[in-house]
């Protein structure tokens, strides 16, 4: 598959109210297949919001949220990417879930960055990073605040990714942080960047929006403002190629010169 159409699912998330976000979920994702796309993105905690109040509450409904989705992309033949809470005997966790076109939980990535100011200590940390073997390529799971370590996504890359996936709950007020880290990750890993952010506003934040398809030249193909919407872009995987051969920048790298051992200060 080298030209996969893109769905990204930007709503105002109800916090604490899963039926809600589900019905409104299930309403877009019926749209998206009907305009022949191969992947719908949702945002971050799409399901819930980070009510914590009631995480683990909601965490033990995931199971039951994630047969529905997988029904759904089932019956629609597409695939579906995001994160909700998952309750494990060690605690909750925020997980990105990528269920295949089949209806089947293909791969689950357990957010590793916490953004502690905003509470996320209520999750256990994950340990490792996640690749989706996606028909297009393989696809890297990224939730988030990991935005802001370049070094997961490189290794993701490493690993052979040619795209990443990022949901998430991104404030309006570091707004500009999240389009040029969007890009920033996408020019130098030489991938395509798939980024869900949520709009509107719960107690606590406003929520930027301007979800994003980002090239592998760093060219925004598909953004979106702050408000509700539904995005779609094709991803043209020849580029990812392309990019690569004529800029070979990640067969140049020299990582022994890189490792703290070898930095000398003067």
């Amino acid at each position: 598959m080298q030209k996969p159409k893109i769905g990204l699912v930007q709503f105002d998330v109800k916090l604490g109210n899963p039926r809600a976000n589900i019905d409104h979920v299930r309403r877009a994702i019926q749209d998206l297949a009907d305009q022949g796309v191969n992947l719908a993105v949702l945002p971050e905690m799409w399901s819930c919001g980070f009510d914590y109040s009631a995480l683990k509450d909601h965490a033990a409904q995931t199971p039951a949220v994630l047969d529905e989705l997988c029904s759904l992309a089932e019956n629609l033949n597409l695939a579906v990417s995001g994160t909700m809470p998952e309750l494990t005997p060690d605690g909750v966790y925020n997980t990105h879930y990528y269920i295949n076109e089949k209806g089947s939980v293909q791969a689950e990535y357990r957010k590793v960055h916490r953004f502690t100011p905003a509470g996320e200590g209520e999750f256990e940390p994950g340990a490792r990073s996640v690749l989706a073997a996606a028909p297009w390529g393989k696809t890297g799971l990224l939730t988030c605040y990991d935005l802001r370590f370049p070094e997961q996504s490189r290794a993701l890359v490493l690993a052979g990714a040619i795209v990443l996936i990022v949901s998430a709950q991104w404030p309006a007020v570091r707004i500009r942080h999240w389009d040029v880290l969007l890009q920033a990750r996408a020019v130098e890993n030489q991938a395509f960047v798939i980024a869900c952010n949520r709009c509107g506003k719960d107690p606590e934040l406003v929520y930027g929006g301007r979800s994003a398809v980002i090239s592998p030249w760093g060219e925004v193909i598909a953004g979106a403002g702050g408000g509700e919407t539904l995005l779609t872009a094709a991803l043209n995987l020849y580029e990812v190629k392309d990019f690569r051969t004529r800029i070979p920048c990640l067969e140049h790298r020299i990582p022994e010169a890189y490792d703290l051992e070898n930095i000398v200060e003067k």
